[in-house]
């Protein structure tokens, strides 16, 4: 019986031994493709939220766009400023008035920025509304000014920002290096002290080249102009508050649908990330923008 058994492949307690689960090898081998596989869903499934986002920030800044036309139909064709300060004695109560301030009841149905400082209630509605910088934003610290945050988070940067030069030309200024004369901005302060002007819809050149509103880190697009090279080095990027002085730094927030590189000296070069930014045209159309030179040209109508 015992050699019959052996020629049918063993004892019967072998082949119960031998049906007793799997080995440590091929556990591991087991939890080594669920790994992968968990990582490649995590992935896509981190992928198809960046999407959506930018498509939830494409559709705010659509309204925002929307809302510059709704103000100029109802002040005689004008658009906002980037910033207005606001004469003494106008009994409004505060000492600026921004963009978002004039559009801000054309979507938000509410007030926005200096008027929020020390209201955190209504700050957590106007974060709700699409003029606080959509879904990717969730705002940063003015560390270098704290008395203009609420709770950590600076009342001033919404996460879009108002081009305020409607009249930088393919070759106005025609040096590359020099930037429009401040008068020419739409950052207005009252007379004597004038710095900048309100212009009309109408003025804003090359409306389907334009930018109006940029994803962008600061409450202006903080812009250099490029150096004799003509080129635009690494910048700084991280969200952080203050201006970059490098020729050719903008505050556009270039990686905010994309990936933000690992910083180099200090610097975040663009080909260790993956820039994806989000601007409106002074027409109202929205682009994703994959090109840091793309979002400069935006701004000054020309490459650098």
């Amino acid at each position: 019986m015992a050699a019959l058994m052996s020629r049918l492949g063993g004892s019967a307690g072998s082949r119960a031994h031998r049906k007793r689960g799997f080995t440590l090898v091929e556990l591991l081998v087991v939890i080594g493709v669920i790994a992968i596989l968990i990582g490649l869903l995590l992935a896509a499934v981190s992928s198809v939220r960046r999407q959506a986002a930018t498509v939830k920030c494409k559709a705010a800044m659509r309204e925002v766009a929307h809302a510059f036309f709704l103000y100029a139909n109802d002040y005689r064709g004008y658009y906002p400023v980037a910033r207005w300060v606001v004469p003494a004695g106008s009994g409004l109560g505060v000492g600026d008035l921004y963009w978002s301030d004039f559009v801000g009841p054309y979507v938000a149905g509410g007030k926005f920025n200096q008027y929020l400082l020390k209201n955190p209630d209504q700050f957590a509605r106007a974060r709700a509304s699409v003029v606080w910088g959509c879904p990717s934003w969730d705002g940063i610290n003015a560390e270098l000014a704290p008395s203009f945050n609420i709770n950590g988070t600076s009342v001033y940067e919404n996460g879009f920002t108002m081009n305020p030069y409607p009249t930088y030309e393919a070759d106005y200024p025609s040096d590359p290096t020099k930037t429009v004369p401040t008068a020419e901005w739409t950052v207005y302060l009252d007379p004597p002290a004038t710095s900048g002007t309100w212009y009309k819809q109408n003025q804003w050149t090359h409306p389907a080249e334009r930018a109006l509103v940029v994803e962008s880190t600061l409450w202006v697009l903080g812009f250099n102009s490029v150096d004799a090279t003509r080129q635009i080095p690494p910048q700084r990027s991280e969200r952080g508050f203050g201006i970059d002085p490098r020729p050719g730094a903008n505050h556009i927030d270039r990686y905010r649908h994309g990936r933000y590189p690992t910083p180099v000296n200090g610097l975040y070069p663009p080909e260790r990330g993956r820039v994806l930014f989000n601007i409106a045209f002074c027409d109202g159309h929205v682009e994703s923008m994959d090109s840091i030179v793309a979002g400069y040209r935006a701004i000054r109508m020309r490459e650098p």
